[in-house]
């Protein structure tokens, strides 16, 4: 089945909206504040797929241009995971160092 006309044209403004992560070497607040920004950005045009799809029965997509912008999009979110769970990892390393200094000093967690 070939995508309808709104199916492609979501698909191109998704893809449009989705924006590349940070690279490695960047903070893990810049990736986080990144990440949020283009899931803000991609909101909207991830609610008009939605509705195209919602309108297009069986939801297969299987023309050419369709199947490459999923294949893009596919690849970019990956790449956003990896970005994301590095920040993650990042963020709880801080977290462990907070709770270990804290604990040094006689405060925080670990006092009883």
């Amino acid at each position: 089945m070939i995508a309808s006309a709104d199916v492609v044209e979501a698909l191109r403004e998704l893809r449009a909206a989705a924006t590349e992560p940070p690279p490695s070497s960047a903070d893990a607040d810049d990736v986080i504040e990144a990440g949020a920004a283009m899931m803000a950005q991609r909101a909207k045009p991830f609610q008009k797929l939605q509705r195209a799809l919602a309108k297009q029965p069986q939801g297969r997509l299987e023309d050419q241009e369709s199947r490459a912008l999923v294949e893009s999009l596919r690849e970019t979110d990956q790449r956003w995971g990896a970005a994301l769970e590095r920040a993650r990892s990042v963020v709880g390393d801080r977290a462990g160092a907070l709770r270990r200094m804290k604990q040094m000093k006689g405060g925080g967690y670990g006092k009883r």
